[in-house]
C-alpha cells in the first residue's frame, strides 16, 4: 500500500515520488491539474489528490456499479478478483447477478473497451499504470445486451439492472443516453425513484449518475429553432447531407430527484463542445474535448483522459466523453461516502453540489468547420451563455465543476459534528 495518510503537508513529498514511479501519472491531469501551460488549466482538475491526502484513496466497503458494455475482469488496472463486489450479465433469465466474478468466463465483449476504461477510470488500482479517482473502492459492472455491436436496453432489462444494483451498489454509472428522447415507462421511473431514497446497499438510496450525453443539444426542454443532433459516434447518412433534428428534447431521468447528470468540461476549463447542456445538467467535470464524426476526429482544443483498458493492459490518452466526466464524478462520490461512511445517497449528492467549483471558463463557444458539420449551431438561446445564475446555476456546466477535496472535507467535517453530538 502506498504511504498515504491524513496530513496534508505530505501531499508534495508523496505526489513526487508517484510521479517518479507511475509514468502515466503525471499525464492524468484530471487527477492533480499538472501539464503543459498551453494544453492545462489548472481549473479543470477535480482536485483528487488532495482529496487522498486528506481521507486515503477510498474504502472497500464503498461498491460503485458502472453499466456499460461489460469490463475485462482480469485487467491488471483491477489487481484481482477481490476488486469486484461481483457482475452483470445478459443471460436467458435477463440480467444474472453472480457475486463471485470467478465464475464468469467474459464479461467484455471483443472490441468493447468502453466499460473497461470506465472502471478503470473511477477505481483503477494503479497497478496497469494509471489510477481511478478511488482506488480502494470496489466496483460492480454490469454488462448491457447488445446487438450489432451496440449496446441496448429494454424497460424490463432496466428494471432487472435497478434491481441489482439496488442490491449490492452504494454508487450506480449508468453509461447510456439516448438522443433526443430517453422516456421511461412509469414502472422504472417510480423504482430508479424508490431506490434512490431506500436502496443501495446500506438502504440509504442509491446514488445515480448519468453522462449528460455527446450530442450538442438540450439534455431536456423545447427549443424554437430545429437542432441537428448525433445519434452515435458516427452520424448516419451525413455524407448524403441528411442530418437528424429536433425542437423537443426528452429525458426522464432528469425529473427524478437523486439523480445526478453531469456534463464534459476540456482540459482547459471550457465546456466541451459535444456535451450536451440545458436545464436537468447538475455539474460537471473534466473530459476530452475531441470527438469522432463520420470517421474523423474533430481535434478540440486541449487534452484527452487518460486511462487503462483492454486487451493487453494498454494505456490511452484520449479517452473522451461526457461518460468520462460521469465516472470522475462517481468516484469523488466513492470517496465521500468513504470518507463519511453515514451518509445518505441524497447527502452525497448534495455535498457534491454544495462544494462543486464555479470557478471555469463561461466565454465563448468553439466551433469547428460550422459550413461542413451543420450540427454546429448549438447552443441555442436560452442556453448559449454559460455564466452562472443568481442560483449558482449554469446551462452548461450546471452548480459548477466537481471538487474531491473540497467535497472530502466537508463529508470528514461532517462526521466529527456528528460523532461530537453523539459524544
Amino acid at each position: 500500500p502506498l504511504p498515504f495518510g491524513h496530513n496534508r503537508s505530505r501531499y508534495s513529498d508523496w505526489s513526487q515520488m508517484l510521479k517518479g514511479i507511475m509514468p502515466d501519472f503525471e499525464r492524468q491531469w484530471h487527477l492533480h491539474g499538472r501539464g503543459s501551460r498551453a494544453n492545462v488549466d489548472p481549473r479543470s482538475a477535480i482536485n483528487c489528490v488532495q482529496a487522498w491526502a486528506a481521507v486515503g484513496m477510498g474504502s472497500p466497503e464503498v461498491v460503485i456499479a458502472v453499466v456499460d458494455d461489460g469490463c475485462q475482469l482480469d485487467h491488471p488496472a483491477f489487481g484481482g478478483a477481490a476488486k469486484f463486489a461481483g457482475c452483470g450479465f445478459p443471460s436467458e433469465e435477463g440480467i444474472s447477478f453472480r457475486r463471485d466474478v470467478s465464475e464468469i468466463d467474459a464479461l467484455d465483449a471483443p472490441g468493447c473497451t468502453h466499460g473497461t476504461s470506465m472502471c478503470s477510470l473511477i477505481a483503477g488500482t494503479g497497478d496497469a499504470g494509471t489510477f481511478g479517482v478511488a482506488p480502494r473502492c470496489r466496483l460492480l459492472p454490469v454488462r448491457l445486451p447488445a446487438s450489432d455491436g451496440r449496446v441496448s436496453i429494454s424497460n424490463e432489462s432496466f428494471t432487472n439492472i435497478l434491481q441489482i444494483i439496488s442490491d449490492h451498489a452504494d454508487i450506480a454509472v449508468l453509461s447510456f443516453s439516448r438522443k433526443p428522447l430517453l422516456v421511461l415507462s412509469r414502472e422504472v421511473s417510480e423504482l430508479i425513484e424508490w431506490s434512490t431514497a431506500v436502496g443501495g446497499r446500506r438502504k440509504k438510496g442509491l446514488l445515480f449518475v448519468c453522462p449528460a450525453g455527446n450530442s450538442n443539444c438540450p439534455l431536456d426542454g423545447e427549443v424554437t429553432r430545429a437542432l441537428p443532433f448525433a445519434v452515435s459516434t458516427v452520424l448516419p447518412n451525413y455524407t448524403e447531407g441528411r442530418v437528424f433534428t429536433s425542437r423537443t428534447f426528452r429525458n426522464s431521468m432528469c425529473k427524478i430527484p437523486g439523480v445526478l447528470h453531469v456534463a464534459a468540461i476540456s482540459s482547459l476549463a471550457k465546456r466541451a463542445f459535444y456535451s450536451c447542456y440545458g436545464w436537468g445538467i447538475d455539474l460537471c467535470a473534466p473530459s476530452s474535448n475531441s470527438r469522432v464524426f463520420v470517421g474523423d476526429i474533430v481535434p478540440g482544443t486541449g487534452l484527452g483522459l487518460t486511462v487503462s483498458y483492454g486487451p493487453n493492459g494498454e494505456v490511452t490518452n484520449n479517452f473522451k466523453g461526457s461518460s468520462g466526466a460521469a465516472g470522475l464524478v462517481a468516484g469523488v462520490a466513492g470517496l465521500v461516502l468513504s470518507a463519511n461512511p453515514d451518509l445518505s445517497a441524497e447527502q452525497i449528492r448534495s455535498i457534491l453540489v454544495q462544494t462543486s467549483s464555479r470557478d471555469v471558463d463561461v466565454e465563448g463557444v468553439e466551433r469547428y468547420l460550422p459550413e461542413l458539420r451543420p450540427w454546429e449551431i448549438s447552443p441555442q438561446p436560452p442556453y448559449n451563455s454559460g455564466e452562472f445564475d443568481q442560483s449558482g446555476w449554469s446551462p452548461w456546466f450546471g452548480f459548477g465543476k466537481v471538487d474531491a477535496s473540497a467535497a472530502v472535507e466537508l463529508a470528514l467535517r461532517l462526521r466529527r459534528t456528528e460523532y461530537s453530538l453523539i459524544r
